[in-house]
């Protein structure tokens, strides 16, 4: 599936070809033929002629964007199934705190910008917590340098649900980053944060177990412990008046 940006640069491109293929074409035929006559109906028969060659450049060139876009894509998509790029994020983001080379430590920024949009949860097992803490502190150390980082690992970061982030976020959040998208990204980021933090807090007061029984299961339990204060031989005596009575 193409984007609808890569669409509109394949139509704007394929435009071009065609005002480039109708001049070009257009250009040749009128210095051939205006030796013989430079009439208007020659001028308007070169025009058409060039329109109609500029026409099947242009759907050359719009068939052979598409494709190319297409295979483009789908080879980026089959390099995201594949796991190993997730991988290699936490050595990244090591290497760029270590490079001493400025040059080096920019190409792995960027490398690192734009993979970081592509990470989901099921990706969380493939990526530790030592490598998150290194990835934000690097995120905070770059926000002013390259707010397009900064977004690319908010957003990494708001679909792991990593929510020990909340506190170093919301501290960035109070002083602002000077830049209106990465606001607004970190704005979105703590509100994902927050929810899935609510939601893990929610579940383990559900599933938790109680530490006392409730008072009335005690109640309910509980051995008599004392009878009725009379003398039980008189209970299961027999009067001599009932058998009397059952003699008559």
């Amino acid at each position: 599936m193409i984007s609808r940006t890569d669409k509109d640069r394949i139509a704007i491109s394929a435009f071009v070809v065609l005002l480039g293929a109708t001049a070009l074409i257009f250009a040749i035929l009128y210095a051939i033929l205006r030796t013989i006559t430079t009439s208007g109906i020659i001028v308007l028969l070169i025009g058409y002629i060039s329109l109609v060659f500029g026409s099947m450049g242009y759907s050359w060139a719009k068939g052979w964007l598409t494709n190319w876009a297409t295979n483009k894509r789908w080879r980026q998509q089959h390099a995201l199934d594949d796991p190993t790029w997730v991988r290699k994020i936490g050595p990244l983001v090591v290497a760029v705190e270590r490079a001493i080379d400025e040059l080096t430590r920019e190409s792995e920024i960027a490398e690192l910008t734009r993979i970081l949009p592509h990470v989901r949860d099921h990706h969380r097992k493939l990526i530790d917590d030592q490598h998150l803490h290194h990835l934000l502190r690097l995120m905070l150390n770059e926000a002013q340098k390259s707010p397009e980082f900064l977004c690319a690992g908010l957003a990494a970061i708001g679909h792991l649900g990593w929510i020990e982030a909340i506190d170093p976020l919301e501290e960035l959040a109070r002083e602002g980053t000077g830049k209106t998208s990465a606001d607004q990204a970190l704005i979105d980021c703590l509100s994902v944060l927050h929810d899935r933090a609510r939601a893990v807090h929610d579940h383990d007061t559900l599933v938790r177990p109680t530490d006392t029984r409730p008072e009335t299961d005690a109640t309910l339990l509980r051995p008599i412990k004392s009878v009725t204060k009379g003398n039980p031989e008189q209970l299961l005596h027999v009067t001599d008046e009932v058998s009397e009575e059952n003699e008559r």
